[in-house]
């Protein structure tokens, strides 16, 4: 049975992860697009070379230009004396230059394993900037964790091995109508995304999207449209607070969805960073991936989904 519990604040979100990773007994695995060197973090680091010392085995897997900071910090070296085993993805290096890839794709996912049994999943990065942000983590327990650690291992050994040829995982449907969706585009996979289309291109009633960036591109924005055609009602819930140039992007796509007949608006208490999905009341998702082409095309993401037959 999948138990679940959601974190609405980013705040509130890392004292659950905190607490959860202080109750681990045999192990720990994160995955963070951020990780930073600064209070909140520090905090993370501490409790994680703690846990470490007593003897768990402790896995960081961190997109490298998010945390940066963090790696040419005094506490890389502490976590790894520790005995904290770490991964960077996609470090600079000649493969950039060669490949001529440029600093594309990010690792984008948030994800926090505990005892291979209880995961954190969600929007949710570890720097105290975003203390207040309107955010998302879902605490689940359950068989749906096992498909997290596929995904966390598939990756974790892509980026040991320097290989960019492995697949990221099997498409996963668990018996209760939850799922694990990853998008790994190095790879030439993006379940999450063709999945997302796919109900869009299916709904009959209604589509609802929040996302704190909106660049729609090349195959949501015309499966929005024909939606609306097909006189399917879109609502979409976007930040008043994102960065300057997805915000005049996304106002500029918003505009061509209004005139169809979208409904969209724009959350002003605080920095909204929620990615969650709702197609006809029957489906849902949410974690990591935005609605914009960094997150559609190009970043390794992770969404759990819902169906309610």
């Amino acid at each position: 049975m999948l138990q679940y519990q959601f974190h609405l604040q980013s705040n509130k979100a890392w004292d659950a992860m905190l607490s959860a990773i202080s109750n681990a007994k045999h192990s720990i695995y994160l995955e963070e697009y951020i990780l930073s060197p600064d209070r909140i973090g520090v905090t993370f680091v501490e409790a994680l070379i703690k846990k470490a010392q007593e003897g768990l085995t402790v896995k960081l897997l961190l997109d490298w230009y998010g945390c940066k900071d963090l790696k040419n910090s005094k506490y890389y070296n502490l976590l790894i004396d520790s005995g904290v085993k770490i991964q960077f993805y996609r470090p600079p290096g000649w493969k950039w230059i060669l490949k001529g890839a440029g600093p594309l794709p990010r690792d984008h996912r948030k994800l926090l394993i505990l005892d291979e049994i209880v995961t954190f999943v969600g929007g949710v990065c570890i720097y105290d900037d975003i203390t207040h942000w309107r955010d998302t983590m879902v605490e689940i327990a359950g068989p749906i964790s096992q498909e997290c650690l596929h995904v966390f291992f598939s990756m974790w050994h892509k980026v040991s091995r320097g290989s960019q040829n492995k697949k990221i995982h099997p498409n996963f449907e668990t018996a209760k109508g939850f799922a694990i969706y990853a998008n790994a585009p190095d790879t030439n996979e993006t379940d999450f995304t063709d999945n997302l289309i796919n109900q869009i291109n299916n709904a009959k009633h209604g589509i609802k999207l929040v996302s704190p960036y909106f660049t729609p591109g090349n195959k949501l924005l015309p499966a929005l449209k024909n939606a609306l055609k097909r006189k399917v009602r879109v609502e979409i819930l976007l930040s008043k607070y994102s960065k300057y140039a997805p915000y005049i992007v996304g106002k500029t796509q918003s505009g061509s969805l209004i005139k169809r007949g979208a409904q969209i608006y724009y959350y002003e208490p605080t920095m909204l960073h929620l990615k969650m999905m709702i197609i006809d009341d029957k489906w849902s998702a949410i974690g990591s991936c935005n609605l914009d082409c960094l997150s559609i095309h190009h970043n390794q993401e992770i969404m759990l989904t819902s169906r309610i037959d």
